[in-house]
C-alpha cells in the first residue's frame, strides 16, 4: 500500500516499518526501510539518535531514540521500552507492526565515535537500561572498524527478563575473540544469572574477565565498586575513552568517580536517558524571537519566562525537538543575537557552547529581543 501523506511540511520523513522484533516483555526493536533516495540522508554516525512522530488518538506524539544498529549494517534500527504512561511506547510495542509507517527525523546528536582502523584502544562504556542502545551501535561500530582495539562493558539492568539485547551481547562477546568483554551488574538477587552454575564468583573484575568474556555481578555499580574497578583492570591508565549512558544518577557518579581518578574530560563521553525536567519558575522579560528555519526567518513574540521552542511552536513553526527535557539535542539552534538563560544543558558540549549552541527546549529570553538559527547544525 502507498504511504500515507506526511503529517506536514518539516524535515520529518515517513519511513516504512521493516521489522518489530520483540526484545523482552516489554521492549521491541524497530527496524526502519530507507529508500535509496534517502540513503545519505539517513546515514549515522554510531551513537546518533532519531526523532519518531506519530499521531496517537488524534493528537501528533514524537519521542527520541537512539540507533541501536552498526553503522556499518546499514540499518536504521531503535529500541522501544514500554513506560508506564507512555504513549508511543505503548502503542510500539503491542499495535505497531511491520508495513506500518512513522515519521522519522534524519539522525543527530552529539554522543557519537567515528572509528579509526588504524588505533588501537580501550573503550569502557557504561550502560544502565535502555542506556544500552547507543552504546551498543558505538562498541559494534568500532570492534568492527578497529581490529586491534577492544572494549569493556559495564551494563546495570534489574534482571536478564529486563535486559536488552541480552543474547546479542553474549554472541558478540564471544564472536569478537576476547576483545569485548561484558559484565552484567543485576539488582534483582533472585535473577537466575546470578544463580547458574559458574567455576568462581568474582567481584573484581580483573579476575573475572580473565575466565570469561560475559559476567554477572549481584548489585548496583555504585560509586565504590566503580572505584575499585579503577584501581585494577579499568585503571585510567589503560583506558583511552569513556562513554556513559544510563539515568542521571548513573552517569553523574560515573563522572565525579572518573573526574576524582584524574580522567581528562575530553575522555570521557556522555549521554543521558530521562524525561523531561519540569522548568523552574519562569523569569525574564517578554521577547521577540527572531527564528531562522529553512531559509526563512519569522518573528514571533514569546512570553516572559516562555522558552524559544514553546514560542515557535505556538506560532505554528515546525521546528525540530523531541525530548523537551535538554537531554536529547533534538532542538539545537544556534543563538545570533541577545541572550538566553538555559536551566539545564545536557545535551551541549565545551564545543557546542563555543559556538553559540542552545537548548531551545530550555532557554528562555533574558534579552527583549533574541535571534536563533535552527539551519546552522
Amino acid at each position: 500500500a502507498p504511504a500515507p501523506p506526511p503529517l506536514g511540511p518539516s524535515r520529518f520523513h515517513r519511513l516504512r516499518v521493516r521489522e518489530v522484533r520483540p526484545l523482552t516483555a516489554d521492549a521491541v526493536a524497530i527496524t526502519f526501510y530507507v529508500p535509496p533516495q534517502l540513503t545519505e540522508e539517513f546515514r549515522f554516525t554510531p551513537g546518533q539518535h532519531v526523532a519518531v512522530r506519530a499521531v496517537l488518538d488524534g493528537q501528533p506524539v514524537r519521542r527520541t531514540y537512539s540507533i541501536c544498529a552498526p553503522a556499518e549494517s546499514g540499518e536504521l534500527r531503535i529500541a522501544v521500552k514500554r513506560r508506564p504512561g507512555g504513549a508511543f511506547s505503548s502503542h510500539a510495542t503491542t499495535a505497531l507492526a511491520a508495513g506500518d509507517f512513522l515519521d522519522v527525523l534524519p539522525p543527530s546528536g552529539g554522543f557519537t565515535h567515528t572509528p579509526d582502523p588504524a588505533r588501537t584502544a580501550h573503550y569502557v562504556a557504561l550502560a544502565a537500561g535502555s542506556g544500552i542502545t547507543p552504546v551498543l551501535s558505538i562498541l559494534v561500530s568500532t570492534l568492527s572498524a578497529e581490529p586491534h582495539s577492544k572494549a569493556t562493558l559495564l551494563y546495570v539492568n534489574t534482571s536478564g527478563a529486563t535486559t536488552l539485547f541480552a543474547r546479542e551481547l553474549t554472541a558478540l562477546a564471544e564472536g569478537f575473540g576476547g576483545r569485548l568483554h561484558v559484565v552484567h551488574y543485576r539488582t534483582d538477587e533472585r535473577d537466575p544469572d546470578l544463580h547458574a552454575h559458574r567455576p568462581r564468583q568474582f567481584d573484581v573484575i580483573g579476575e573475572a574477565l580473565a575466565i570469561s568474556h560475559e559476567r554477572y555481578q549481584r548489585g548496583r555499580l555504585d560509586g565504590t565498586r566503580l572505584r575499585a574497578l579503577l584501581q585494577n583492570r579499568l585503571h585510567p591508565a589503560k583506558v583511552d575513552e569513556w562513554f556513559l549512558c544510563g539515568p542521571r544518577g548513573l552517569t553523574d557518579m560515573a563522572r565525579r568517580t572518573l573526574a576524582d581518578a584524574d580522567v581528562p574530560e575530553e575522555n570521557v563521553h556522555f549521554e543521558l536517558f530521562r524525561g523531561a525536567a519540569p522548568l523552574r519558575d519562569p523569569a525574564g522579560p517578554a521577547a521577540t524571537v527572531a527564528v531562522t528555519l529553512g531559509g526563512t526567518t519569522t518573528s514571533i513574540p514569546a512570553a516572559a519566562g516562555e522558552t524559544v521552542l514553546d514560542a515557535a511552536l505556538r506560532a505554528g513553526l515546525e521546528v525540530p525537538y523531541s525530548c523537551q527535557g535538554g537531554a536529547c539535542g533534538t532542538c539545537q539552534a544556534t543563538l545570533l543575537h541577545g541572550q538566553v538563560d538555559m536551566d539545564v544543558r545536557y545535551a551541549l558540549t565545551e564545543a557546542d557552547a563555543a559556538a553559540c549552541r542552545i537548548l531551545t527546549c530550555r532557554a528562555r529570553a533574558t534579552t527583549p529581543e533574541v535571534a536563533v538559527d535552527y539551519d546552522r547544525r
